[in-house]
């Protein structure tokens, strides 16, 4: 006779998201709500890149310039110096 109980699975309950970035992965961290179970997983949200935009301006009067290139989602930006031919 076999007394073995089936195994129920887990439920997991979902516990906490760390966001991720433009530079850093995220996760979500799960905990397993049934009684006397202390399983966890955790799921990996990829960074999400950098989404640029850029602007440019020129000193008067000459063809010289620098390009503004900036994250919008966080405080990443860069300049270049840039030359206008005609």
């Amino acid at each position: 006779m076999n007394n073995a109980m089936p195994a129920k699975g887990h439920n997991w309950g979902y516990e906490y998201i760390r966001q991720a970035t433009c530079t850093e992965d995220g996760y979500k961290s799960y905990d397993c709500m049934n009684k006397g179970c202390t399983a966890t997983k955790k799921d990996t949200l990829p960074a999400t890149g950098h989404k640029l935009e850029e602007y440019t301006k020129y000193e008067a009067n000459s063809h010289k310039g620098t390009r503004y290139i900036y994250c919008v989602n966080c405080n990443y930006s860069r300049t270049e110096a840039v030359i206008y031919v005609d």
